[in-house]
Parts: C-alpha cells; sequence; structure tokens
C-alpha cells in the first residue's frame, strides 16, 4: 500500500466531515477511498501491517539473540565455532524455573500477561527541604540545591493471575525497595513466600520470586516498602522558583536573594516514568483504579487526580498531614499525577458540577484569568461534543515554571508549563494568547481520548490519540474565540503541512 496523498486525506476528512473523498492526483494509491468510513478501514488495515511488520522484526531478534547465547551453552550449532573448554552455561539452575512458560525474555522489554494489577494503594511523601547555595561566578550567581529530597512510599498492588506462575514481575527504576517488607497475601495464600527477588537494569524488570505457585484466576495483593528520590525533571520530580518580589523561574539569575528560592515536588510520568515514582506495571494497556495518599507539610498543598476526601495529621511528624484522595477510575501509570506546592489557586466562577481551579506561583493570579475562561469555555464544549459528561467533579491546571513539555497528560489535573497558562493583555502578544487558548483546549480534549474513551495499547498507537486531539484544539478554540479563525489556521498548520508531507513521501 502506498501512502502518497495519505496525509491530505486525513487532514481533509476530519475538516470538512464525512462526505465523499476525490484524490485529485491519480496515481496515488488511495483511488478505491470514497468515504470516511473506507478511510478508517484503510486505517485499521495500516495498523495490521504495521504490528505484522513489528513481530516479524521482533522474531528475526529473538531469533538473532537465541543464536548468539548458544555461542556458550550450544557449541554443536554449525553456524558456531566455540571453544568447549572456555564456554559456560548461562541457563538458571533448574529450581529457579520460576513460571510455567521461562524466565522474561529479555529480548522483549514488555511485561508478561500472567498477572495484572487491580488496584494501587499508595502512600507517599516527599521530603522538599534543599540547602541553597550560591558561588558567585562571572555573570552570575550559581545556585545550587542541596539537601533532603527522599521519597518514602508504601504500596499495596491488587491483582489477579491468569496463568498458573511462580513470580510476579513489574517495574521499578530508581527505587530501593526494602525486601524485608514484601509480602504476598490473599485467599489460599497463607503458605506462600517470597523467596528472593532479582533486578533488570536493561528492562528495569523487579522479579519477585514465590516459594509456591499460584494458580490461575487467583486475586492476591503485594505490599512493600521503598525509598526513592526526587529527580530532576522526570518522574516525581523537584522544581524551583524565586519567590516575591522577584517572581523568577530559574535558579540561575543574578543578585537573587537565596532566601526567595522555593522548592516544589511535581510528575512527569510518561511514557516511562511512573516506575520512578513507585513500582508498578509501567504499561498503558495495564489500567487499574488508584487510591492515592500524599504527605506534605502543613503550609503547603497537595494535588492528585481525585478530589481529597479528607485529610488526617501525620503520625510521626507533627509538621506533616496526609492528604487521602477519593479512589480513580481505572487508568494508566502515566497518567498519574502528584503535586506538593505553596501555589496560590484561581477558581473559575459558575462552572456547573465540575469546578475549574488554575494553581501558579504567589503574585501571577491575576495572569491565570483568562486560563480559567477559556479551560471553563472549551470544557463546556467539549461535554457537548463529545455528549458524555466531564467525569470528575474538579479539574486542576497546575503552572510549573521549568516543565520540560508544554504540559503533561495527566487525569483530572493537569501539569503545564508557566508559558502554556499565564498570559497578561499589558504584555502578552496576541500569539501568547492563542497558545495559552490551544495548549488548554489539547489537554481537556485528551481528558476525554485518553483514558475515558480509547487508550492505545502501547506507543506505537500514539498517534491516534495525538491526531484526534490536535484537531480537537482547533475546533475547541475555534468554538470559545471565533475572532482567531481556527478554521483558517488548520487549512495552513495542519492540511498544508500533510500536503508537504505527502509530496515528499516516495
Amino acid at each position: 500500500m502506498k501512502f502518497k496523498g495519505f496525509f491530505t486525506i486525513l487532514a481533509l476528512t476530519l475538516f470538512f466531515g464525512d462526505i465523499p473523498i476525490v484524490p485529485a492526483n491519480e496515481e496515488r494509491d488511495v483511488l478505491s477511498i470514497k468515504t470516511t468510513t473506507e478511510l478508517i478501514q484503510v486505517l485499521k488495515e495500516l495498523q495490521m501491517e504495521v504490528q505484522t511488520n513489528r513481530q516479524e522484526i521482533r522474531s528475526i531478534k529473538e531469533t538473532l539473540i537465541k543464536c548468539d547465547m548458544c555461542k556458550a551453552t550450544t557449541p554443536a550449532c554449525p553456524e558456531v565455532t566455540t571453544d568447549t573448554s572456555t564456554a559456560t552455561n548461562t541457563s538458571p539452575p533448574p529450581d529457579m524455573a520460576t513460571t510455567t512458560f521461562g524466565p522474561p525474555d529479555k529480548s522483549n522489554y514488555r511485561l508478561p500477561r500472567h498477572i495484572s494489577p487491580i488496584l494501587y494503594t499508595l502512600r507517599i511523601i516527599p521530603i522538599i527541604e534543599g540547602e541553597f547555595i550560591a558561588s558567585p561566578s562571572v555573570y552570575m550567581f550559581n545556585v545550587r540545591d542541596h539537601g533532603n529530597f527522599s521519597i518514602f512510599g508504601d504500596i499495596k498492588i491488587d491483582m489477579v493471575c491468569s496463568e498458573n506462575t511462580k513470580n510476579i514481575v513489574l517495574h521499578i527504576n530508581d527505587i530501593d525497595v526494602h525486601e524485608e517488607t514484601i509480602q504476598v497475601s490473599g485467599e489460599g495464600l497463607e503458605g506462600i513466600l517470597v523467596h528472593h527477588t532479582s533486578f533488570d537494569k536493561i528492562t528495569q524488570f523487579f522479579t519477585i520470586y514465590l516459594s509456591d505457585e499460584l494458580k490461575a484466576g487467583m486475586q492476591l495483593s503485594l505490599t512493600m516498602s521503598y525509598l526513592a528520590k526526587l529527580n530532576r525533571l522526570g518522574g516525581f520530580y523537584r522544581s524551583s522558583y524565586f519567590d516575591e518580589p522577584y517572581n523568577i523561574s530559574s535558579i540561575y539569575y543574578d543578585n537573587m536573594d537565596i532566601q526567595s528560592l522555593r522548592h516544589i515536588a511535581a510528575t512527569q510520568f510518561q511514557p516511562t516514568d511512573a516506575r520512578r515514582a513507585f513500582p508498578c506495571f509501567d504499561e498503558p494497556n495495564f489500567k487499574a483504579r488508584f487510591a492515592i495518599t500524599l504527605g506534605r507539610k502543613k503550609n503547603m498543598t497537595s494535588l492528585s487526580n481525585m478530589p481529597v476526601n479528607r485529610t488526617v495529621p501525620h503520625q510521626s511528624m507533627p509538621d506533616y498531614e496526609w492528604d487521602i484522595y477519593e479512589e480513580s477510575a481505572p487508568m494508566s501509570t502515566y497518567l498519574v499525577v502528584f503535586v506538593i506546592s505553596d501555589f496560590v489557586k484561581n477558581i473559575a466562577p459558575n462552572t456547573g458540577e465540575t469546578e475549574v481551579t488554575v494553581w501558579s506561583r504567589p503574585g501571577t493570579e491575576e495572569q491565570t484569568r483568562y486560563a480559567i475562561s477559556i479551560a471553563s469555555k472549551v470544557l463546556e464544549y467539549f461535554e457537548e461534543f463529545f455528549q458524555i459528561p466531564y467525569p470528575l467533579q474538579k479539574h486542576d491546571m497546575i503552572a510549573i515554571p521549568d516543565v520540560g513539555p508544554r504540559a503533561t497528560d495527566n487525569y483530572g489535573s493537569i501539569i503545564y508549563s508557566e508559558r502554556a497558562v499565564l498570559y497578561d493583555p499589558d504584555f502578552s502578544s496576541e500569539k501568547n494568547k492563542q497558545q495559552v487558548a490551544v495548549a488548554i483546549a489539547y489537554k481537556l480534549a485528551r481528558q476525554w481520548i485518553d483514558n475515558s474513551q480509547i487508550t492505545s495499547d502501547w506507543w506505537d498507537f500514539l498517534w491516534l490519540n495525538e491526531g484526534l486531539a490536535i484537531y480537537l484544539e482547533f475546533k475547541g478554540v475555534g468554538w470559545v474565540e471565533p475572532d482567531m479563525k481556527m478554521e483558517q489556521k488548520y487549512l495552513n498548520d495542519a492540511i498544508h503541512h500533510a500536503m508537504q508531507l505527502d509530496e515528499s513521501a516516495v
């Protein structure tokens, strides 16, 4: 199947709706496509071809890896000449054969499917206590943060077993699991103990080997405690900003008052960094519910996907409290969000059953008014467009000073970079205003696409979510801000760009 002209037809179809499609270029191999229904069928065929090709490539890779391994174990192979006197057996001893289908294949970076999560019950507390050291240079003060940026966590994962197995495989990265705390419990599992564990740095698989076999259909709970750390722009990370009167979102500025530097903590889990914050099945199709409890200092605020159910004191840390959140709907790990900050909030008036709130650093409240207005109106439009109500009681938008991407993909609470939320009509340009509107509409569309209606089985199908969300950002902004002429912008930015891709196709 040739795809020259494919992107143009897709863009035009989204723009004009379900109308007959007549390609102008007779040489393109899309002449049989007449309606969007047929286009969807072509997309499905393309998806199947991509999947088939990937499976063939994976099979070839596995064969090559196995051949390379047999150099050490099977010198009789006609393709290999091996000195048998130095050959070593890399196979595990018989007592380590822990599943009915053998140990995980390192050539496959996907988790095995014999166990799936149902509910994560997570209690996590980050310690955000830094010491600030300024080292003067020729041009600026280089402020370095030192101190305690630890994450203490306890987790219980309720799971279901679909195949007989003697191990549990999940993801961790830069996490120290306290192995003495690992326990497996459940009905009929009283005699099962943890035999030992292993960790593969390449696949980031954390494997728990059990003393007895789990049977298909069993439900079980896995509990453990662990220690992690607040990283920089990955996983559960720390961010910094200068408090007033500077309100500058960086830690590299000349003549800044070091005591005005503030630390906060936020998350960026997509695609594979939830495993930096807690042990999990960190793949998009392992959807589960989450019951989250976040610890914070009393002078700070925590945010997560769901509303706070209640707040209780910390038992041993008098300056800290626990925010206990309501249980979430099933969602992928990359959609989970944590934020600990001293930000101020701006709540949108008259937003119906959903409370829309923008959180930002002190002194920027007035610059969030436009974002509040846009979010409320676009939310109303998408409820009408999808004919599905927004499923949560609240929607938070958090403006972080140093977010890497324009915004994150989370459910119920979205982390934006400040440039995607803050707008000052006295200083910002019309282009800035449009960028704020587009960023908010795009992420609000994904509240339906990413979790409620569409979840990618794997990251190679992410283009489906991205493509539809990009189209809907034009629709949402066009409805709220007709003077921005988003239909014309769609022609220039989407359809003409697609034509350029088709023109360069071979």
